[in-house]
């Protein structure tokens, strides 16, 4: 065997290297991972964190697979951890197999892939990585790397919040943007560090002492971590509401729990810093929701805990022991949130998370998974406690404490409230250092697995063989890493720019990661615009290109459909898509829409929606028909669907709106104003829904004259926000219609009554002037008809309109 990769007794210089290369990683790791992002990709900064700890953990799993070649000995240190923490990756594994999503539970769903399989793989190795290679001097430095991090973070936040922007990069210039993630994930993280920073302060103190310099730098790195922690202080007195003060005060209780009680020893003058935090955080608790200082951040929302519990009891009935697959909640939350949950201000956002990981662990993971989970973090909580109240070795007691006081508040808040994916993170990298303080800290010293290759040729060529393996793979799975990063930095780069040159990015973002449906979709939708971009140009509209653009949209919907079959918001979209192309008379397309929207209801049930498309598609198929009674057959198909909708929403106006429609079109009149009636008591201030009122009641009162008003709006797209969206028409009367005079009965004085409030409140509403005047051209009184005849000249732009309303006038 070749000199590099000597069995001598004196570590060779590719041993220290490995070494180094080791300890440099995962300091990198505690240093970067709060603070790290570059704002070049379009999954945001925690798809960058989770990158670049990916890629640095690879390169430690290479240096200490490389190190046991050169040293011809790998040791491996057996833990507590070691059983639980292996079958949860086999429940994880088997509930990825038969996840709803599996590549969703294998890679993570775009934007949120710190809870896939994959990720536990990488936090597993992590693990592995640190447990084995601790010693007490890496010890010393992985903790003024996390130190380090924690004040440049603190630092670089505080500004953020408090409008100073040092970055010029445009996504960093505003108050709400941190490094973390959202402001509750910032507070939850600042109030992590605060034991951390309450520890550096008398470890500072205790630095080099040997010469000036090195007091004096012991004296300015104190300064700066003593400032910190009462920067930290300051900024979680900004981040007020979005900090659960409870977690906060746990961590810096069982820090001083341990202190005060002379478990852990500092000197007295030490602990004033951590009461002082301690105090100020039950300040902070009893003061409730003050806010001296404004900071104006962004309201966040997130799904309530009855809720959170109800969507995993209903998830556990179908699967109790592998739960719907990691990274599923959207999945549960679609499938089980209930129709309760369409009276809620957020019933139209899809989560994607629970209220707390306790119960979305429960939907996704199981009960298996869950308990693997708690056992594991009992396990670990006792063998804390037992090298805390047990060893001999104060310092190495004082660094346990800091990171496992700081494990405690993230844990806390993960398990309880949502979290963004840096706080996940965060509990695997601190989780990982916390036992591998145990283990260089425990009264007991760990067994080891020490797999030796010294013995015989035969061993050697089996560590060549291992070594060449997990080289090859540890290449593979970095290069596949760089492949992810740059598919979304294409696609970020399709932000903000031409039709064109976007479709170029977002194709070569999906011929780097065609795995990826976000991309699919997003292309879809562009396809959609361009189609529509060249429609709007008239006669001069290339029908080829339209016809091009629409194949590619539906082959690009039918892609992101393929890869996550079970995701409602991939099949909706496709709808859509399909609703489009049918406005561009493509031979099935409603069909098609039907079919996915169909298929959406199958998996979100509850939600009222996709029930309004359906409707709306009948009402169009009954557009198409020239026989009445196809047509009356898909206006009583429509009635069906928005009478589901109206089943899952008693308030959703627009559907409604939508079944007076049907029954207009069945000239059941008094249905009609009944439940266009009952949308206007729901959207009060509608104006389109008040004029329809009284529309309905204009030809309730003149259908004895044959004399009838046409529905002038029309509900469009976008019902999937509970929004109504109105297409403008011409007005809303056929000339030809207006020359037979009625009696003033009810049902006009009611009309006449309706127009004349909408004008009230929107003096030029065309519409209303023109059924006012119709009316009193309808009863006989020209003059009245003359005034509004005239006063809607004033408003009218459009040519034909005005010669058609002057023609009107002429006759009177």
């Amino acid at each position: 065997m070749p000199k590099f990769f000597s069995f001598s007794r004196e570590k060779s210089f590719l041993v220290r290297l490995c070494e180094a290369v080791i300890t440099l990683t995962v300091a990198l790791i505690l240093f970067l991972l709060p603070l790290f992002f570059t704002g070049l990709v379009s999954q945001g900064i925690v798809f960058e964190k989770l990158v670049l700890f990916y890629l640095l953990v690879l390169l430690g799993l290479v240096a200490w697979i490389t190190k046991g070649v050169a040293a011809g000995e790998l040791t491996i240190i057996r833990t507590p951890l070691d059983l639980p923490i292996g079958a949860l990756g086999v429940i994880l594994l088997i509930s990825s197999i038969f996840s709803v999503d599996k590549l969703t539970s294998f890679v993570g769903s775009y934007g949120a892939t710190t809870k896939s399989f994959i990720a536990f793989v990488i936090y597993l190795i992590f693990y592995g990585l640190v447990v084995n290679n601790i010693n007490y001097r890496r010890l010393k430095i992985f903790f003024w790397s996390l130190i380090l991090g924690a004040v440049a973070t603190i630092a670089y936040a505080t500004l953020q919040v408090s409008g100073i922007f040092l970055l010029p990069w445009a996504i960093t210039q505003t108050i709400s943007f941190n490094p973390i993630g959202s402001s509750s994930s910032l507070g939850i993280y600042v109030a992590a560090m605060l034991p951390l920073l309450a520890l550096a302060v008398p470890l500072a103190v205790k630095e080099d002492k040997r010469s000036l310099g090195g007091k004096l730098l012991a004296i300015g790195w104190t300064a700066i971590v003593a400032l910190a922690a009462l920067v930290a202080l300051f900024l979680l007195f900004l981040l007020n509401n979005f900090v659960f003060w409870p977690a906060a005060i746990l961590g810096m209780a069982i820090f001083l729990m341990f202190i005060l009680s002379k478990v852990v020893r500092l000197r007295s003058a030490d602990t004033f810093i951590p009461v002082v935090i301690f105090l100020a955080l039950i300040t902070f608790l009893v003061g409730g929701n003050f806010n001296l200082v404004n900071a104006q951040l962004p309201t966040e929302v997130s799904l309530s805990r009855d809720l959170s519990w109800r969507i995993a009891k209903e998830s556990l009935k179908r699967d109790p022991l592998w739960g719907s697959g990691p990274a599923t909640f959207d999945y549960a939350f679609v499938k089980y949130r209930g129709s309760e949950f369409n009276f809620s201000n957020l019933w139209d956002v899809r989560f994607d998370t629970a209220h707390g990981n306790f119960f979305e662990s429960l939907a996704t993971i199981g009960i298996l998974g869950t308990a693997s989970l708690v056992i594991i973090s009992l396990i670990l909580l006792s063998i804390v406690f037992i090298a805390l109240s047990r060893s001999e070795n104060k310092e190495v007691k004082v660094f346990l404490l800091g990171v496992f006081s700081s494990l405690v508040v993230l844990a806390a808040n993960a398990a309880l409230l949502t979290v963004a994916g840096s706080i996940i993170l965060l509990i695997a990298v601190l989780g990982s250092l916390t036992m591998a303080l145990v283990v260089i800290n425990y009264p007991e010293k760990f067994k080891e697995l020490k797999l030796s290759f010294r013995s015989s040729p035969k061993y050697a060529l089996a560590l060549a063989a291992i070594f060449l393996l997990v080289s090859a793979g540890v290449v593979v799975l970095f290069t596949s890493g760089f492949k992810i990063y740059l598919a979304d930095f294409y696609a970020n780069k399709a932000n903000g720019t031409d039709s064109a040159t976007a479709v170029n990015y977002l194709n070569k973002a999906i011929a780097t990661a065609d795995y990826q449906d976000e991309y699919y979709l997003r292309l879809s939708r562009l396809y959609i615009v361009m189609a529509n971009k060249e429609a709007n140009k008239g006669q001069s509209a290339n029908l080829n290109s339209i016809q091009n653009y629409l194949s590619s949209a539906i082959l690009t919907g039918k892609k992101a459909v393929d890869l996550t079959p079970n995701s409602v918001v991939n099949k909706e979209s496709l709808a859509l898509i399909y609703e489009n192309a049918a406005t561009y008379n493509i031979a099935g397309a409603l069909e098609w829409a039907e079919k996915y929207y169909t298929e959406v209801t199958q998996l979100e049930p509850d939600n009222p929606t996709a029930y309004v498309r359906l409707a709306l598609i009948n009402m169009a198929h009954a557009n198409q028909e020239a026989g009445a009674e196809e047509k009356n057959k898909f206006y009583a198909e429509a009635i069906k669907f928005y009478g589901q909708a109206i089943s899952k929403k008693s308030n959703l106006a627009p559907a409604y709106y939508g079944i007076a429609i049907a029954y207009e079109k069945l000239n059941n009149y008094d249905q009609a104003i009944e439940e266009v009636g009952k949308a206007v008591t729901l959207a009060a201030d509608n104006l389109d829904y008040r004029f329809e009122l009284g529309r309905l009641y204009f030809n309730r009162g003149v259908r004895s004259q044959n004399l009838q008003q046409q529905q002038t709006k029309e509900i469009a797209a976008a019902a999937d926000r509970g929004q109504t969206v109105i297409q403008e028409e011409k007005l809303s009367v056929q000339e030809e219609q207006s020359n037979q005079a009625v009696t003033f009965n009810n049902d006009l004085q009611v009309a006449d009554a309706i127009f004349k409030n909408v004008i009230e409140i929107s003096p030029k509403h065309a519409n209303a002037l023109y059924s006012l005047a119709l009316i009193y051209e309808t009863i006989g009184d020209k003059e009245q008809a003359k005034q509004y005849y005239g006063k809607l000249l004033d408003i009218v732009s459009d040519q034909p309109t005005k010669e058609a309303i002057v023609k009107k006038l002429q006759a009177l």
